[in-house]
Formats: C-alpha cells, structure tokens, sequence
C-alpha cells in the first residue's frame, strides 16, 4: 500500500453511481470525488468549477486534476453540505487515463463500476502488493462493497466494510484468512511500527494457516495485544515459550516475534519464520563532549551485537537533557530516524535501583547516572537488558519496553516547559522512516490527514458513541493521555499509540499537528467530552500556529461529558441554569476562578466543580465553598462524584456544610445545587417549573 499518500479518492462514471459516489464522499471524511463532467451535479454558476482535464497525453503534469479555490460544487440538498472545493472535481476524457493517474497519488480508491471493468483499468497498473493502494469496487446500485486490491497489506478489506457500513451494502471479502475469521500473517504488527526480516516467508506461513498446518509462535517482545479482537485463535496455531521446542517442533511455519537476533543454531527456525521486529528497545546513552556521531554509532552497534539483539527494534534514544544538543547523537539519532528523549537530573535521580550509580557522575552533573536511569525512565521499567557498558567517550544501557504502546518520546514540549532540543520525533515514533509522500491537491499543496479530536465519555464502550468508535477505526495513530488510553481496549487493535503523562497536553497537540502534517489520520482523545476542557480548543491553537489554514481536516466527536455522568448518577441536578467551573489554577489564576464562583452564587446557578483537588491543591474546593456559603444555605445539596462509570465509582449526596467531610480527589466532580434543588432517597433534583404550572399527582395528565 502507498501507505503515506493521501486520503481515498472516489471515482464513478454512471449517473447511479455519482449519486452514491457523492453520499459516500460526504460521510467518509478525507475523500476526493471524482465525477465525469455530464453526471456531475450543477455548480453555482457565479463560482464556475475548473475541469479537470484528463484526455490522453494532455493530463496535468500534477498527480491531481486540479480544482478551483472557494468554489465548492454542489452535491444536491442534503448531501456534501460543507465539503471543500479542493476535494471535487469533475473530469472529461477516458476514464483509463483518469484511474492511471489517481493509482500512484492514493492509499486507496474507491471505484463505483463493474469488478471486470475495474479488473480491466487496473491490470496494466499493478506491481506490488506491498506499495499498490487498497481498491474496493461498489457496485451500480450500491448493494455491495468488493474488497478487489491489497486486500491485507494496503486496507482493502478493512476499507470495503468501512464503505458497506457508510453505504448500507453488504461487503465482500475473498481472502481465505478473513473467509475462516483468522489473523494473516502480514497483517501482524501492521499498524504498530513493526518491521518484518524476512516476508518472503508471508505465503508460506498464510498458506499453512489457511490449510489447517501447525504453524509456531514464540514472542518474547513487543506489544502482546497485537492480536485482532473478533477474530478466532486459529486451532493450528501453537504458542511456544521456548525457541529450542519450536525449532524441534513438527510445525511447518513459524511466527517469530521478537528483539533477538537468531544464530547459526537456529538457521533451519529462521527460514520457515516470518520474523517480526516489534519496536521494543530503548537506549541510554551517555557521551563525553564532543563525541563524534561515528563513535556513538559503533558503541550502540557493537553492544547490540555483543548481546545478540536486533537494531531494528530500537525505539527510542534516552539521555539527560545536557546532551539534548550534542552534534554527535543528534546526528546519529537523525541518521537512523530515532527520536531521542530528554531527562532532567531530577528525573534520573528519582530513578529506583540503578544498577551503577557514580558519584563522579552526579559531582560533574548532578545526576547519579545517565544511560541506566534514561533507559530504563524512557522504556518504564525497573529493569535492564543490558547494563551499563563503556566503550571510550560513549556508554551505552538497553532496557526493554514492557509490553505497552509506544510513548510520547519529546520531553519538555508540555504546558509550561521550553521545548526540549534535539531532532524532532519522526511522526511514526517508531524509529522507521516513513516514505515520503508525493504531491497531491492542487500545486504544491501538501495533503493533510485528518485529527480526530474524540471525547470518550467515562471510558466504558457503552457510554461510547458510534462516532466516537468510528473515528478510532479511521486513525492510523491514537494519541493521548495513559489513563484514557487505558480504557480504549481492544479498539486499539492495530493502531500505532502514542502515550504520554500528565501536564503533556501541549505536546500532544503538536504531535498530532505532526503526523496530520504526513498524511496521517490521527485520533486525539480525551475522557468526557473534548471540548469540555478537554483537547479540543488546544488542537484548534496549535494547528493555528502551525500553519494550518483549512480547519475542515479537524473533527470534534463530542462525548459523554463528565457533567453529563455525574449528573445522570446524582439524579437530576442539572434541570435548570447551570454554571460549570474549573478550580485548577494551572491556567487560569485564581482570582478569576474566585470571581465565576462569586457570581455564579449570587446568581442562584447550579454549579458545577471540575478539578476540585489534586495531592497539591487542597485549599482551593475549601475558598470555592466558603464562597458558595456566602450565599446559600448549609443545607444545600451537594452532590459529590468520583470515577463516574468507572471501577471505583463513589456516589455521596450531602450538603455544603459537610462537603468537605467527603473523600475529594482528581477524578472528583461536584454540583452544588441552587436555592431550589432538593434531595431524597438518594438522588439530587433541581426542579424546572413543572410543578408551578402543571399538577404533578395522581390527577395530572399533561406529560409534556
């Protein structure tokens, strides 16, 4: 699959067709519609739509036909409402030369037609199934969606049920591993950064599989949910704790996993494997100054080699952030795409158990050690594969990544920190360079993926919208907080997912900008709803300054908000006015946060609290209360919520005197009702006027 390049484009060349082409360009977000010139609907006619022109050797020299700025076409009521002018064109000539153009510019195309005149436009364009784009076909009436190229490797498959989904059809796929419901081989680790040694052995393993043969497994590296959810575990499929029981084994094909290099013992294993090199190690490096790119690169290379380990699974450098500009490893970190991850001397320090603290170390730069405790703080573990090992001016540590998605690997670029300096993070975080795109659009236009900015609600899948999960199938890579990407589960499946900490939310926007920037489509996500201080706003801003001038390639899919789930397990609280108020006064001081609550009180709002406390802001819900008792009575109910819909949810309804007597924490949300809520039996009410109009008894009839 052309993996890198640009979106879908959606061709069709019937008038039933355009039609369909035109409702599945407008739900499928990042498509380009492709309609000849005598089915495609009328356009304004003050914003008249360039024709692309497509007819033998006089197609454009950009691998595009070219649109017209600020003249979108219209797709008839109801459908395409806000699509960009850049993402339509209609075209004139043979619809040959149109589809030869459009092969090589796209990860994947959609052609409304008939499969043996796709087979027929497609037959002289093919060339490998590792770099062809994914081609489904859709039928004249839109009955059925035909995974028809690249099936596995370029997304043929998961494509052909996104659009039978869209679309209302019924998709077909033929590969014999989707047919039984099992894994293929060359989809393993496809979309978390892995790279495979030896895919000349794909066929003969998805051969054995497909034919009821054993086929062995031994993984002792990498993410271990690499496996699809929904899928069976085939029965042939045998697992292997030990490499020398495989190779013994009668299995007639293997699936290696691993970070290890295999030696001549096991020559026989390696050719009917298919070896897979999960992005598993972290190096600590540690260098004198000035050293020379040329002697890091021999010590990493010769003590990867001593112990017998692949370069191809080093995921990230680490260091301490005075080496963030040294010529020699930022040079060698840019010569093998590897992002290189900064440490303050607080951060090694607080490192437990490095296996060879120095106190010369520590006296020259005020942390114990440098590769051990970098190694080992990046990779998020307490543990090393190799230890601290000196060659000259360079000391080198591996650690391995203890079976958890990749991590946010720039340091510093978090609310408040400079940026940390050194190379950039290759959009990929995996230390494999991705091609480089080719131009698409009009001129030189680099294309964009999309950002889906996904509020998840408390986390759990019903609480979920469709929307929401459907973004997540759309993304190439997930970004975001640990403890949100905790709870997305098995519908990371496949997804490259970058972590980070708290206070890192600056550098999640920037990374997302990054990867969009690549033509990747990346899910931003965020517990409750994004544009509830959430990510929303701060991927909006950062997009901004970058640059970006097209905010249509930015999605918010709203969620459960927290107010939502707290209120909905309080009773209901929230039937009138409200007022919603942060206390954190990381952003904003707390002098305006105390004039909100001032006026909100005073104005008879419900009020709802969000990050009422942290280990370190204790004193804040104690003002906000003192506030809200300077104009209603102690006994107004509160409410007070913590982890809404999540293990260790905790319900407490009380009332503003004795609020405080309640265990408060983060994950705390609190209303605080007006001078109308009442509570009983549990449940909190703030009534909106029924009962003032309308007779609520036995006697009433009005249920409006």
């Amino acid at each position: 699959m052309a993996a890198d390049n640009s979106g879908t484009a959606i061709v069709a060349i019937t008038r039933n067709g355009a039609q369909l082409a035109s409702r599945l360009h407008h739900r499928l977000v990042g498509s380009h519609l492709y309609l000849p010139s005598k089915f495609a609907p009328d356009h304004q006619p003050s914003a008249p739509l360039q024709e692309a022109r497509v007819a033998g050797s006089r197609m454009p020299a950009s691998p595009l036909p070219l649109g017209v700025p600020n003249s979108p076409l219209s797709l008839g009521e109801g459908e395409g409402e806000g699509v960009p002018s850049s993402s339509a064109y209609i075209f004139h000539g043979p619809i040959t030369a149109l589809v030869r153009n459009l092969f090589p510019a796209y990860s994947s195309l959609v052609l409304f037609m008939a499969l043996g005149a796709a087979v027929r436009l497609l037959s002289p364009l093919l060339k490998d199934k590792r770099t062809d784009p994914a081609v489904v076909v859709v039928d004249e009436l839109g009955r059925f969606a035909i995974s028809c190229l690249s099936g596995h490797i370029g997304g043929a498959n998961l494509l052909a049920n996104r659009v039978a989904r869209l679309l209302g059809a019924q998709p077909i796929i033929t590969t014999a591993s989707d047919a039984l419901g099992i894994i293929s081989p060359d989809l393993v680790g496809a979309g978390l950064g892995w790279t495979v040694e030896n895919s000349e052995n794909f066929t003969k393993a998805s051969a054995a599989l497909v034919n009821g043969e054993s086929v062995g497994l031994f993984q002792d590296a990498g993410e271990q949910h690499w496996y699809p959810a929904g899928r069976a575990w085939p029965a042939n499929l045998r697992v292997f704790d030990d490499l020398d029981a495989l190779a013994q084994s009668s299995c007639s094909a293997a699936m290696l996993i691993t970070d290890r290099v295999l030696g001549e013992d096991y020559a026989d294993l390696w050719f009917m494997s298919v070896l897979y090199r999960p992005k598993s190690l972290v190096l600590g490096i540690g260098c004198n100054r000035g050293t020379t790119k040329s002697e890091i690169e021999a010590a990493v290379l010769d003590t990867l080699r001593e112990h017998d380990l692949s370069p191809q699974c080093i995921r990230n450098l680490a260091t301490i952030d005075l080496k963030g500009k040294e010529e020699g490893l930022v040079a060698f970190a840019s010569e093998y795409s590897l992002p290189l991850e900064l440490f303050s001397p607080e951060e090694l320090n607080a490192v437990p158990d490095v296996p060879n603290p120095s106190e010369i170390t520590y006296r020259a730069i005020g942390a114990i050690g440098v590769c051990e405790p970098a190694a080992m703080l990046s990779a998020q573990t307490n543990d090393l594969l190799v230890a601290k090992t000196k060659m000259a001016n360079v000391t080198v540590a591996v650690a391995r990544v203890d079976n958890y998605p990749l991590s946010l690997s720039q340091k510093g670029e978090g609310e408040g920190s400079p940026s940390a300096p050194g190379p950039s993070i290759h959009p990929s975080c995996s230390g494999t360079p991705s091609p480089s795109p080719s131009p698409r659009g009009r001129g030189d236009k680099k294309a964009h993926g999309n950002i889906f900015v996904i509020g998840i609600g408390p986390g759990a899948k019903e609480h979920m919208t469709f929307r929401a999960a459907e973004a997540l199938a759309a993304s190439h890579v997930v970004v975001g907080y640990k403890t949100y990407i905790d709870l997305l589960g098995n519908l990371l499946d496949g997804k490259q997912v970058i972590v980070s900490g708290m206070r890192q939310e600056v550098a999640r926007a920037k990374k997302a900008v990054e990867l969009a920037n690549d033509a990747r489509n990346v899910s931003v996500v965020s517990s409750g709803d994004a544009g509830v201080y959430g990510m929303a706003g701060l991927v909006y801003d950062v997009a901004r300054a970058n640059g970006w001038t097209e905010m249509h390639h930015i999605e918010v899919v709203p969620g459960v908000s927290s107010l939502n789930a707290v209120a909905a397990l309080l009773g209901a609280p929230l039937m009138h006015d409200f007022a919603v108020i942060s206390l954190s006064d990381l952003l904003t001081p707390w002098a305006a946060i105390a004039r909100r609550l001032e006026a909100a009180a005073r104005g008879d709002f419900v009020v709802v609290l969000y990050n009422p406390r942290s280990g370190r802001r204790t004193r804040q819900i104690e003002e906000a209360r003192d506030i809200l008792l300077s104009c209603r009575r102690e006994a107004t109910p509160v409410g007070i919520v913590t982890s809404a819909f999540r293990d260790g949810q905790r319900v407490v309804v009380t009332d503003l005197e004795h609020m405080l007597d309640c265990e408060i924490g983060m994950l705390t949300t609190i209303i605080v009702g007006n001078s109308t809520t009442t509570s009983f039996d549990g449940v909190m009410v703030t009534p909106r006027g029924y009962d003032k109009k309308y007779e609520l008894g036995a006697q009433g009839s009005d249920d409006s």
